[in-house]
């Protein structure tokens, strides 16, 4: 959910597809508002590979790793948003979060 919409998203290669809940009634400026919403959720307008050239000179290790995580991007969460996702990540693992995403579409 972002900005009180819920949204679906996809990836296919380099390419990112999406849409909001009420995206069928061809409201143009809806699905502009929408646009914004998205880009700067997943702060769009950053600059990835200027930072990820700058960590790899400062951090070994992110260098060796960093090929793994392509399009790592920060989000623009709202700050309750993000303590709850925190303390439930914490709670759990990667395989049961996995899971918990997977059986719930």
């Amino acid at each position: 959910m972002v900005d009180g919409r819920i949204l679906s998203i996809k990836q296919e290669g380099d390419e990112i597809f999406y849409r909001g809940d009420g995206d069928g009634d061809g409201d143009s400026s809806s699905s502009s508002k929408l646009h914004v919403m998205v880009h700067e959720y997943f702060q769009m307008h950053v600059d990835l590979p200027k930072y990820y050239a700058s960590w790899s000179e400062s951090d070994a290790n992110f260098k060796k790793h960093a090929a793994s995580f392509s399009g790592l991007r920060i989000l623009k969460q709202d700050p309750v948003e993000n303590v709850f996702s925190f303390i439930c990540a914490t709670c759990n693992n990667i395989d049961r979060i996995t899971q918990m995403v997977l059986f719930s579409t």
